[in-house]
């Protein structure tokens, strides 16, 4: 699991690596999820993350947002017609619910995202990064 920090904003990201996972992950999560649709070699990903981070702290929320490489797991771009990089899509009860292609001005993300997610994405117990009884499959994470 990836970390970015910018002053104190800090955001956990766990990378989608197979299908299963995004599936148990993404559509059969008990909460609002975020989705980071990314590519190795985009500048406004990386970009995007510090954003997204920034829109965060704004909302004084902590998250952990799941990122996509569209390029070593295409499918989930390809079923959700996400064509452009980064894209940040937000999922609810296995639906798509809205989808914030390129980048975006941390203000407008952060009342749309408000808008959608009230107080903000919660974690249920055993859901949490390195909770117990959290299912670690198919999530990348340091040394692993």
């Amino acid at each position: 699991m990836a970390t970015t920090e910018r002053g104190d904003d800090v955001i956990e990201w766990s990378e989608i690596l197979d299908q299963d996972a995004f599936d148990r992950r993404v559509l059969q999560a008990p909460v609002p999820v975020i989705v980071a649709f990314e590519t190795d070699d985009c500048e406004h990903c990386r970009q995007q993350r510090s954003l997204l981070a920034l829109a965060w702290r704004q909302l004084g929320w902590t998250a952990t947002t799941l990122r996509v490489n569209a390029v070593r797991l295409p499918q989930p771009a390809e079923a959700y017609r996400i064509a452009g990089y980064p894209t940040i899509a937000v999922f609810d009860a296995g639906r798509l619910v809205e989808r914030f292609p390129g980048r975006r001005d941390p203000a407008a993300l952060t009342r749309r995202l408000t808008d959608l997610l009230g107080s903000g994405p919660a974690r249920p117990s055993g859901h949490a990064p390195g909770a117990a009884g959290a299912d670690p499959v198919g999530l990348a994470r340091p040394g692993g």
